[in-house]
């Protein structure tokens, strides 16, 4: 079973990846990729079959029934893509969220480690020469603010398992 700090060192590796996931999120968002009814009606005018009328466009009664009912699915399908997108969306924003609201109640010390080194993806040597201190002074730190953040996190999930168990 996972420890609270482990937990921890997850929710810090994944950071950088679940932000490039927020920001292509926000772009389908603004720019919904979706098949215009023009598109749609060139893709489907095959022209004419024998057992269909076919009117003055080359498109027969089939087809127009075909593009009607594929139109209705695609809105459907596009709208329910978008509902999924806002919603892994709106996961995302609020555990990278937290995760920065717990780094910014650390210590100034452990925050600026953690940020530089976890959310900014920077090397122990960027950070020792930045910071003037070692690795190891720097390891000490970041490990400090991960029990503290392990810490916060656990509180959190005391309180729900406490509300769970009162239901």
């Amino acid at each position: 079973m996972k420890t609270n700090t482990d937990k921890v060192i997850e929710i810090l590796q994944s950071y950088r990846s679940k932000k490039r996931m927020i920001q292509q999120l926000e772009f389908e968002l603004q720019n919904p990729s979706q098949i215009s009814a023009t598109e749609l009606l060139r893709a489907m005018s095959i022209g004419g079959a024998g057992y269909s009328t076919v009117h003055s466009g080359g498109i027969s009664d089939k087809t127009m029934s075909v593009v009607a009912h594929y139109s209705d699915t695609a809105d459907r399908l596009n709208i329910e893509t978008l509902e999924e997108i806002k919603r892994e969306l709106r996961v995302l924003e609020i555990e990278t969220s937290k995760l920065e609201l717990y780094v910014s109640l650390l210590d100034e010390r452990q925050a600026r480690i953690i940020r530089l080194r976890d959310f900014e993806g920077k090397s122990w040597n960027y950070l020792e020469a930045e910071l003037k201190m070692s690795e190891r002074r720097l390891r000490a730190h970041r490990m400090a603010g991960i029990a503290e953040l392990a810490s916060m996190f656990g509180f959190i999930e005391t309180i729900k398992r406490n509300k769970h168990n009162e239901e």
